[in-house]
């Protein structure tokens, strides 16, 4: 230890009390927490048996030394202590007393070191010791520490200066900001890695909320580009999967047939349920519907939806998608955003609903499919969405898969060929 940590350092001293119990002296955080548990009772460690202490919320202090204070049997007593911080064992010892100390001692307690280095950034700590041989004895852990400096953390947002965030007392840490979106650019986290565009998480993520910064910490606002749904809008009628949608108030027809209708809802591309696998023909007028949540059709029988591969009529032009049949020289429209009346008990009920509607005029359809596979493509990360999209960052190429939970099954979409995949 060098003349500037001695100077610096501190210690404090935790006393076993009893089997669930310490009590500590001395300098340590205020917000630290200590806790100890013994499987026999008091300090005793028989062979087999476990004491453990354990420290929370430290601050990310400095330890420089831990000592246990140990007695034995008057010709045995050995065990496996083991030293744990932030999570990760930075130390094992086994032995015995007399291994450790140079002789066994059932009416002296001695200082054993369990460290050879200090350790920075601690914020948690656990020490265990595990019996091997009958007896050894606490009496008390003595730790010297060289305590946490308040710290700063920046904040970027693209290349320009955001914020210094600086915590009220060491160890404390700061809380990171929700940012506001940028357009289509959804704000998604905190990064130590700075970059332009990539399709895949970075290495360093990090939410809103408490951090605790290191020296010299920077982070970057992090965007997700949220594609919006009229950009996924069918222009161009192919086969694919889609959700079928009134634009109106962006509902989605849902799910399979039950009692002449399905269910609707607003429109999610993260909802199995809302997507269809739609089979055009060679030319685009007429369609069938297959549901692969539930491997049933929508279909219609006389005025009422069914669970058949109904050949539907389909009305196409520019980002205007309808799906319709005819009965009796009327029209009959796919409605994915009906309120349909029924009685319950002579109670009139109204339920939301994908219904058969009469219709007269199919080109004032606000109905659109939207394609599902755009929206399903790897995601867009940046740290520049003042930029917009184009400038990306060299990643290796992958191969594109999509999977969608379906059930029992899973629907993979690999370089654009369907797959069904039990699950």
């Amino acid at each position: 230890m060098n003349l500037l940590m001695l100077i610096l350092s501190v210690v404090m001293t935790w006393t076993v009390d009893s089997k669930n119990s310490v009590s500590g002296e001395g300098t340590y955080p205020a917000t630290m927490t200590a806790t100890y548990s013994c499987s026999y009772q008091k300090g005793t460690v028989r062979a087999n048996d476990t004491a453990t202490i354990t420290f929370s919320n430290m601050g990310g202090m400095t330890i420089e030394q831990i000592e246990v204070y140990l007695k034995s049997n008057k010709s045995a007593g050995s065990g496996i202590i083991t030293v744990d911080m932030n999570g990760s064992s930075v130390a094992t010892i086994e032995g015995s007393l007399k291994d450790w100390v140079g002789l066994y001692d059932n009416t002296n307690y001695h200082p054993f070191s369990l460290l050879q280095t200090s350790i920075s950034d601690v914020r948690e700590l656990s020490v265990s010791l595990v019996g091997t041989a009958n007896s050894l004895y606490i009496e008390k852990y003595v730790i010297q520490y060289t305590p946490a400096s308040v710290k700063s953390v920046t904040l970027m947002k693209g290349n320009t200066e955001y914020a210094t965030l600086t915590e009220k007392s060491a160890g404390a840490g700061v809380i990171l900001p929700d940012m506001a979106d940028e357009g289509n650019w959804k704000f998604a986290a905190w990064s130590r890695n700075h970059f332009y565009q990539i399709s895949t998480m970075p290495d360093s993520w990090i939410l809103p909320g408490r951090f605790y910064p290191v020296e010299k910490d920077t982070l970057w606002a992090v965007y997700a580009y949220d594609m919006p749904y009229k950009e996924a809008f069918a222009t161009t009628l192919s086969d694919g999967l889609y959700l079928y949608a009134d634009t109106t108030r962006m509902i989605a027809m849902s799910g399979a047939v039950s009692d002449g209708i399905t269910e609707n809802a607003a429109v999610n591309i993260s909802d199995p349920s809302q997507v269809y696998d739609i089979t055009f023909d060679e030319i685009s007028e007429t369609a069938i519907i297959y549901h692969p949540a539930t491997n049933t059709y929508i279909g219609y029988n006389g005025l009422s939806l069914a669970n058949e591969a109904s050949l539907w009529k389909v009305y196409h032009s520019g980002a205007t998608t309808a799906f319709y049949m005819q009965s009796d020289n009327k029209t009959y429209i796919l409605w994915p955003d009906y309120i349909k009346q029924i009685y319950v008990n002579d109670i009139n009920e109204f339920i939301p609903c994908a219904a058969l509607v009469r219709t007269d005029n199919l080109s004032s359809s606000p109905t659109v499919l939207i394609s599902a596979e755009p929206l399903m493509e790897e995601p867009v990360f940046t740290c520049h969405p003042e930029n917009g999209m184009g400038i990306e960052n060299a990643i290796s190429p992958q191969q594109k898969e999509y999977n969608l939970p379906i059930g029992n099954y899973r629907l993979i979409i690999r370089n654009g060929q369907k797959f069904m995949q039990i699950q």
